[in-house]
């Protein structure tokens, strides 16, 4: 059983907390706009919370470009290639490369969250700890890797399945 098809729970759960978060950024701004640009009065602490569910955003964003296949790549030898054996290998490598490097940066993220829990940084004015948003560099970027690890194993079996069909 694929933990992150389509449909999944861990598929819902990503969907629901972009949704959410998303949410939860634009009552923030909204307030910040309402309280400094109309009643002249600026809250502070507003652009300090900000920065937390803005990072969770882009890398969970960022997961779920990699789970729709819809994130930026520069396939142009591909879109120019027929369908067939030689296309599939083409996408199977470049999804490879993306894994093997998405994985790379998979291990410096982790590496980087032990360090922001064992310094335990501060905001300014809210006194929240930095890691809780600098997790997100690991938990988005582990997601990311999950998902480009399962197409390059979509266009593995693409390629199976066209070297199969053409004998």
């Amino acid at each position: 059983m694929d933990i992150c098809a389509p449909g999944s729970r861990i598929d819902r759960g990503i969907s629901n907390s972009l949704a959410t978060i998303l949410i939860v950024v634009m009552v923030l701004e909204c307030i910040q706009v309402l309280f400094r640009y109309v009643l002249h009065a600026p809250i502070m602490w507003i652009e300090e919370a900000l920065i937390f569910p803005a990072i969770w955003l882009y890398f969970l964003g960022c997961a779920n470009a990699s789970r729709e296949n819809t994130q930026i790549s520069a396939d142009l030898v591909v879109a120019f290639m027929k369908d067939g054996p030689r296309k599939a290998g083409m996408q199977c490598a470049s999804s490879f490369l993306a894994t093997v490097i998405s994985a790379w940066a998979t291990w410096w993220t982790w590496d980087y969250a032990l360090y922001a829990t064992k310094v335990w940084k501060q905001t300014a004015l809210l006194f929240w700890p930095t890691a809780v948003a600098e997790y997100a560099f690991f938990v988005g970027m582990l997601i990311t890797t999950i998902y480009t690890a399962r197409q390059t194993v979509r266009y593995f079996r693409d390629i199976r399945h066209s070297l199969l069909n053409r004998s």
